[in-house]
């Protein structure tokens, strides 16, 4: 069997156009309609390695699609995730959630969902280690006055960046977003 990834897939119906060759060289072309749907996946960092592409790092043993998901990072087990590919999600730091720092190994870039962005529910600061764009207007969130969001990497795209909470946001790349 084939896994077949669309090249684009937006949350929403789909319909993917296959080609299906048997055994005998014949070939038939089929249409497959199928709704691609968003969900929270929680981070546990259960895995035996930190990539947000493991399934055993999530709750529901299940990595994220690479667009529209929420991730929720929760808890202090392997709080150095490495997001392992481009990803278009917001992200949440749950209220237990301990001093995270998100990276990349290979420069995948962090498209925010908007007007969703990253919230920051912990007492903790949290890092976003990676480049990230933005495709509308995205919210930085931190919930305490102890917490914070840190991002050390460039942010750009088309759109605004609001801060809101009580917490600060320290953003420490050379930011290009308009």
């Amino acid at each position: 069997g084939s896994t077949l990834v669309p090249l684009v897939a937006e949350p929403g119906p789909v319909i993917l156009a296959a080609t299906i060759t048997d055994a005998n060289n014949l070939q038939a072309v089929v249409q497959v309609s199928f709704t691609i749907v968003t969900t929270n996946e929680v981070w546990v960092g259960g895995g035996v390695n930190p990539n947000w592409g493991t399934n055993a790092n999530w709750l529901s043993n299940l990595a994220p699609g690479y667009i529209g998901d929420n991730l929720i990072f929760a808890g202090t087990t392997s709080l150095t995730p490495n997001m392992d590919t481009n990803y278009n999600v917001s992200i949440t730091f749950s209220n237990n959630a301990g001093a995270f720092n998100l990276g990349s190994s290979n420069g995948s870039v962090l498209t925010l969902l908007t007007p969703a962005g990253i919230s920051n529910n912990s007492a903790n600061v949290e890092t976003v280690n990676v480049p990230v764009v933005l495709s509308g207007t995205g919210t930085l969130w931190a919930a305490t006055n102890t917490s914070g969001l840190t991002l050390t990497q460039p942010i750009s795209g088309t759109g605004a960046l609001t801060m809101a909470g009580p917490g600060a946001a320290v953003l420490q790349g050379t930011n290009l977003y308009t």
